[in-house]
């Protein structure tokens, strides 16, 4: 008798245990369901990932149609689509398996849609003291592409005027207005010098760069010879060279510092997005 009571306790609990997921996913996913102060989404597929990835798509699209961000709906669905990162880290998900289909539930809370913006925030701040950071190291590169990004990023807060940034002196300010004033303060701060050698079958280009009056680390530009822009150059320890321009007329040369830097959005999702 106690060997038959004992086989009998493990198979009830064994019949509990196996339709536990099932319970628990129906118990909990009506409960948020049923919570006004949840935004969810629910999907269906034979893929647990196809599943998963679907219900983080349709709650991309389901906050872009709440959450205004930009006037042109287009657009709105466009930068939500660039908060997949923080949507994955701020969002929640319950999946369970079902007749042989994986059913997920992914959801967020009200409260916690502001954490997603405060994670753009950050990492704008970020960028802009490292701008400072390189603007005193000379790198002007580094500091022109980290003050464009930042501005880019910007856009995408849904209050981009709101943001505040306090700099390395302890001044604080608007984010955007101070992104806006360093960037055309490093422009104008930035001066190129021309300087020609070589002979009538080899023609070398010499220009120093000096940031307010320093020879810069590192910066990169596009030159002008006469008749076209070149592609990017580097210049480094304050010198650039350009062998055999269409000109050898340094009255016809321009620069241009580059500063958008496209060519390595691909680095940063939420940029290239």
């Amino acid at each position: 008798m106690q060997k038959t009571k004992t086989k009998y306790a493990t198979s009830t609990f064994l019949g509990i245990f196996l339709f536990l997921p099932i319970f628990t996913y129906g118990q909990k996913a009506n409960q948020i369901k049923g919570n006004p102060e949840y935004i969810w989404v629910e999907s269906i597929s034979a893929e647990k990932s196809t599943s998963q990835e679907a219900t983080l798509k349709n709650l991309t699209q389901k906050l872009s149609e709440i959450i205004r961000i930009n006037s042109n709906p287009n657009t709105n669905k466009r930068l939500w689509e660039g908060y997949t990162s923080e949507l994955l880290h701020h969002t929640s998900t319950i999946t369970s398996e079902l007749k042989n289909k994986y059913v997920t539930l992914r959801y967020i809370h009200s409260d916690s849609i502001k954490n997603i913006f405060k994670s753009r925030e950050g990492k704008i701040k970020e960028m802009l003291s490292m701008a400072e950071a390189a603007e005193q190291r000379l790198q002007i590169d580094i500091a022109l592409r980290n003050l464009s990004w930042a501005k880019i990023l910007l856009q995408t807060l849904p209050e981009p005027e709101s943001l505040a940034y306090k700099d390395r002196n302890g001044s604080v300010s608007s984010a955007k207005i101070w992104a806006t004033d360093k960037k055309s303060n490093i422009l104008k701060s930035t001066e190129a010098t021309f300087s020609i050698n070589g002979n009538k079958d080899s023609v070398l280009v010499e220009i120093a760069f000096t940031y307010t009056g320093k020879p810069v680390r590192s910066l990169d530009y596009r030159f002008f010879n006469g008749k076209e822009w070149s592609g990017i150059y580097s210049a480094k320890d304050g010198r650039g060279v350009i062998e055999n321009p269409s000109s050898n007329n340094p009255e016809e040369f321009k620069v241009k510092y580059e500063s958008n830097h496209p060519h390595l959005m691909h680095i940063d999702k939420q940029i290239e997005e």
